[in-house]
């Protein structure tokens, strides 16, 4: 989601067809608010969406790593801390 716009009609129709699905929110363009503007909007996303929601610029790589790992996480726990198998097997 654009941090500027977060949890638009179209954002909240979304987040209801995915139901209880594990989905990660980032807020693109973080880097275009204030610090008091990014605090309150993630506040705001992560209280009505009652997901996780992480701030997100390419321009400033904020919340590159942080995505990174958490999406390494959920990956492992997915499959079980197993590694994927070799390919063509």
């Amino acid at each position: 989601m654009d941090a500027r716009h977060p949890l638009t009609p179209l954002d909240r129709q979304l987040l209801g067809w995915l139901g209880d699905t594990r989905v990660l929110l980032l807020l693109t363009k973080a880097d275009k608010l204030s610090r008091a503007e990014l605090s309150a909007t993630l506040k705001t996303v992560s209280s009505a969406s009652h997901r996780e929601a992480l701030l997100f610029s390419s321009v400033t790589r904020q919340g590159v790593e942080e995505c990174r790992s958490l999406l390494e996480q959920w990956f492992a726990a997915g499959r079980g801390n197993k590694k994927p198998p070799a390919k063509g097997k």
